[in-house]
């Protein structure tokens, strides 16, 4: 069925010109098939749109249950979604070089281990640079509060990879905290280590 592009009367499918204006009739229009494969036209049918939200919200809901099967699988705990960047640190090297050199290398020992933390449990948290100037302004008060927030973002760490975790971490460190403290961040760099054992860097 075609109709006149000049004045809209309907015309048979032989004709070449229109028999109410004489309007040359133009060439057939193409397959409506071959035109929904236009984006432009899939987007300004309705029914596309909806049949694409449709899919979109099927593919959201695959998604989630392949979350939650997989939380399920991993006993509970939610995978690390990325590898990590840092390696293993010699523990004795770090507390003997913060002894020589005053607690000069303990700050930057501070600094990587809360960016290594916070790489870790995948926390977009407070940065080393931010935690050393507030642990300076707070007169260490605040050094406590991230001793003991580290102890929880270890156990997501470890929980993560299937680690055996220590729910007493938090406490441990912030005591440790209060009285010997290279102590609480030799505990830290060794559970750092086992992480970073567990995705394979070699031993320091």
């Amino acid at each position: 069925m075609k109709f006149c592009n000049n004045c809209g009367s309907q015309l048979p499918d032989d004709v070449k010109f229109c028999p109410s204006c004489g309007s040359p009739v133009s060439a057939p229009q193409q397959d409506p098939t071959i035109q929904q494969q236009d984006p432009t036209i899939q987007q300004q049918n309705p029914y596309y749109n909806q049949q694409n939200n449709y899919q979109y919200q099927q593919y959201q809901q695959q998604q989630y249950y392949q979350q939650q099967q997989q939380f399920q699988n991993n006993g509970g705990y939610i995978p690390p979604q990325k590898p990590i960047s840092f390696g293993q640190r010699n523990i004795v090297i770090s507390v003997v070089l913060s002894i020589v050199t005053c607690g000069i290398y303990m700050l930057y020992w501070l600094y990587r281990m809360v960016t290594e933390v916070n790489e870790a449990s995948e926390n977009n948290g407070t940065s080393g640079g931010t935690v050393i100037l507030l642990s300076i302004v707070t007169c260490g008060i605040y050094m406590l509060y991230w001793l003991y927030k580290t102890g929880q973002d270890i156990n997501t760490a470890k929980s993560r990879r299937g680690m055996t975790v220590d729910n007493n971490l938090s406490i441990i460190y912030l005591i440790l905290g209060i009285f010997f403290s290279i102590a609480a961040y030799a505990m830290i760099q060794n559970e750092l280590n086992q992480i970073a054992a567990y995705h394979g860097a070699p031993q320091a």
